[in-house]
């Protein structure tokens, strides 16, 4: 499995989704929809989350198909990032906002080229392949009692880690402050264990897999490919 890079990625113009006078709409979005759906990891991390299943993406009618703000790589030449919102309107919101999430996008056509010969089909004449792995849905709720005891019994970690922002979603003057979490391998699968930081001010919520969380609370998060 190809491995992620920072120098492989980066963020959709406001052109690239909605089309202007210097670029298309890309075909990809046009078919697939602009609304992004939201992975339980960046509500974990402070990610804004629709709960209104009303407002998924068109693929998706689940808890998984829910939407959130993601940011484009442009701006409005007044300090504000163009933001797509979780309706699909386009909206500005300042740089320093933490409750956004992203929508990484290849910018090189030599990296899939590698990987498009793995492709299938996808949502409404769209085409699918896998790119990387990453933390992203919470495992069930018996997973996550099952996970909980093996960790307390000591689990094998794989070495593998990942680092996110510990600072609070609507703390505007704290700088990144990182926060690591080992990966851990159970039954041949890999999860993390990440203490919930979310935008939801102490209030519950509830992530794809139908649990209710308050934050503080500690969730199994499986690592699976992105697609």
């Amino acid at each position: 499995m190809i491995k992620m890079n920072n120098q492989d990625l980066t963020l959709l113009s406001e052109g690239q989704i909605w089309g202007n006078d210097k670029e298309s709409q890309l075909e990809v979005i046009r078919k697939y929809g602009i609304k992004a759906a939201i992975s339980d990891l960046c509500v974990l991390t402070g990610g804004y989350l629709w709960e209104d299943t009303f407002y998924n993406i068109d693929e998706d009618s689940s808890l998984k198909g829910r939407t959130s703000w993601f940011w484009t790589i442009s701006d409005d030449n007044d300090n504000n990032v163009r933001t797509v919102s979780r309706i699909g309107r386009r909206i500005n919101k300042r740089g320093y906002e933490r409750d956004s999430a992203v929508r990484p996008a290849l910018q090189s056509s030599v990296i899939f080229s590698q990987i498009s010969p793995n492709r299938v089909r996808g949502y409404n004449g769209t085409e699918e392949v896998e790119y990387g792995e990453y933390p992203q849905y919470a495992a069930d709720s018996r997973m996550q009692s099952i996970l909980e005891s093996e960790y307390n019994r000591g689990m094998n970690k794989t070495g593998r880690s990942y680092t996110f922002d510990s600072v609070k979603f609507d703390d505007y003057d704290t700088g990144f402050n990182p926060i690591t979490y080992e990966e851990y391998e159970y039954q041949g699968k890999k999860y993390i264990r990440i203490r919930a930081n979310s935008d939801f001010e102490g209030y519950r919520f509830k992530l794809s897999n139908g649990v209710e969380y308050s934050d503080g609370d500690y969730v199994w998060v499986e690592v699976s490919p992105v697609k």
